[in-house]
């Protein structure tokens, strides 16, 4: 009797055995089941003619000129990056990165028209940048001037300025047909309405160009620097001694904020920009 229970028991083990591997085995086969299903979701996703979510994160911190250095940027990157997949289900295959050396205009440009050639017009693309950045502005033309040049030849110790206003322009320049001036002693300083200029009080002056020197005809500094105002001044200062020719300014240029945005790119710290108007 105790020898049939013995066996009886030896064959429930047995059996709860088999149960317990048939269990496993099926929950194996499921789990596998589950992973090809959630493998395939986003190729299924992209390939059902759904509308499919691009984007491009794009942060600069190290620039060529270490002056113009800028921290967190790739920080803003990763936390948005998250956001997109996370929060938002975007696919990580959807996303492209550009950070530091490769955050040039080229790139930039190439990867927008690599994505034009794809997408479709029930796509969207989400564009996200943390770097350098500023206002575009477009051209309000050149504009011819009479009378602004100084007396030929000027007299000692003048301090006289001449105005040039455009109203509604947000920038202009002046541009010199010829300039004369005793080199290192008279002046010739560009401002907007706040021009404040005391040789003997340098540190505290305001103005944003300035000239010394002489040269006739075209010239690399023939334009002077833009000045964001409507307004732009024209002072001449001389010393007591040695009188010489004098200025004449021509014409000047305006330009009008265009209320769009542009990004910096790595290789455009100084004249290279990527405007952001072209970005639709």
């Amino acid at each position: 009797m105790i020898r049939e229970s013995q066996e009886q028991r030896r064959k429930n083990v047995i059996i709860l055995i088999f149960v317990c591997i048939f269990f496993i085995s099926m929950n194996v086969i499921q789990l596998g089941v589950n992973n090809i299903v959630l493998q395939q979701d986003p190729a299924v996703q992209v390939n059902s003619g759904e509308p499919t979510a691009y984007a491009i994160v794009i942060g600069i911190e190290d620039y060529p000129d270490t002056y113009n250095d800028l921290s967190y940027c790739h920080d803003d990157m990763q936390q948005v990056r998250r956001l997109l997949v996370n929060e938002m289900g975007y696919i990580p295959r959807n996303i492209y990165s550009f950070y530091n050396s490769r955050a040039t205009k080229d790139n930039i440009l190439n990867k927008l028209e690599e994505l034009q050639t794809v997408m479709t017009e029930e796509d969207t693309l989400f564009i996200f940048y943390s770097g350098h950045g500023d206002h575009g502005y477009v051209s309000g033309g050149e504009h011819a001037l009479t009378a602004y040049e100084s007396p030929h030849d000027y007299y000692p110790n003048m301090d006289q300025t001449w105005t040039i206003n455009h109203p509604g322009a947000d920038a202009i320049r002046v541009h010199f047909s010829k300039i004369r001036l005793e080199d290192d002693y008279d002046y010739i300083f560009i401002g907007d309405e706040n021009i404040y200029i005391d040789l003997y009080d340098i540190d505290n002056c305001v103005f944003e160009d300035y000239y010394t020197g002489s040269w006739d005809g075209d010239h690399p500094y023939s334009w002077s620097y833009w000045v964001y105002s409507d307004t732009l001044k024209i002072n001449l200062l001389t010393d007591s001694t040695v009188e010489e020719w004098g200025f004449k300014a021509d014409k000047y240029e305006i330009m009008y904020l265009n209320k769009s945005s542009r990004m910096i790119t790595h290789d455009g710290i100084s004249e290279d920009f990527l405007w952001g108007s072209t970005i639709d």
